[in-house]
């Protein structure tokens, strides 16, 4: 299956496709007019979760198994890698050239150079969460999809894992304090979530 579909500013449509390891664009008649192979292990899902195409042309990838973010150049070039302690899920390219990135265990920022100038685990908001943090502390949630808001807090998609229960914060906002200011609860009715993107957040789209 796909994973990462989006319609590029040029019309293309980029797609991840993890049973092949590769990201794809194609135009609108259909036919494929890039690939880029990936040379990630893992099979299925687990070679890839999230993908962006940078500004310049690059792409952000999310090397699940691998446990490692890298942008590849479009020839297939890695210019860039991240090694996450947890399987890797998204990544998004901010405005300051910072790299703002998610595993199953956390979220961090990561300058050019490779140094970890934020982070926040998700046990560091277990107290914060419904129900009293319980589901969390068990480990069965999940940091995945994230989405850097105009005023600097995070949304966060929060994945529970198959058939874990039907409480806990799904979705959750974040200030950099590390405060919780929102949190969406009713996971009977959404099933696992592990993407978010807030329609009416004002201000640039960060890809």
């Amino acid at each position: 299956g796909g994973h990462a579909v989006r319609r590029l500013a040029d019309g293309n449509t980029r797609s991840g496709d993890p049973a092949r390891g590769r990201v794809s664009e194609g135009n609108e008649a259909g036919k494929s007019v890039k690939e880029l192979k990936l040379n990630l292990e893992g099979g299925g899902h687990g070679t890839m979760r999230h993908a962006r195409k940078l500004k310049s042309g690059n792409y952000l990838v999310a090397g699940h198994k691998n446990k490692v973010i890298r942008e590849y150049a479009p020839g297939g070039k890695v210019v860039m890698e991240i090694k996450t302690d947890g399987p890797a899920f998204a990544a998004v390219r901010l405005a300051n050239g910072n790299t703002m990135c998610s595993d199953w265990t956390k979220i961090q920022e990561i300058d050019p150079k490779g140094k970890v100038v934020w982070s926040m685990t998700k046990k560091e908001i277990v107290r914060q969460m419904v129900p009293s943090g319980k589901e969390v502390a068990k480990g069965e949630a999940l940091m995945t999809g994230i989405q850097v808001l105009p005023n600097g807090n995070l949304a966060i998609a929060n994945y529970f894992g198959h058939g874990k229960g039907s409480k806990g914060a799904v979705l959750f906002e974040v200030t950099r304090g590390k405060k919780v200011v929102w949190q969406f609860t009713n996971k009977k009715d959404t099933g696992g979530v592990m993407g978010i993107h807030i329609l009416d957040a004002r201000g640039p789209l960060l890809r």
